[in-house]
């Protein structure tokens, strides 16, 4: 069993570049994310569930080959 070989496998190109899709969300969308505490319940809720929206489909579209 060679660990260096496991290792490779598991940190391949594909692991960055699926790595770097939410990273990239998060960064982009950390003023909306900051701005949610600061607006009342209901708006906030709402404001939070399109933040998840858009970041789902952000990182869903990092899985696509």
């Amino acid at each position: 069993m060679n660990h260096g070989a496991g290792l490779k496998r598991m940190f391949s190109t594909k692991f960055f570049i699926v790595m770097s899709v939410p990273l990239m969300v998060l960064s982009a969308d950390i003023d909306d994310l900051l701005r949610i505490a600061h607006r009342p319940l209901d708006r906030a809720i709402i404001h939070s569930l399109r933040v998840v929206g858009w970041s789902t489909l952000w990182k869903a579209s990092g899985l696509i080959r």
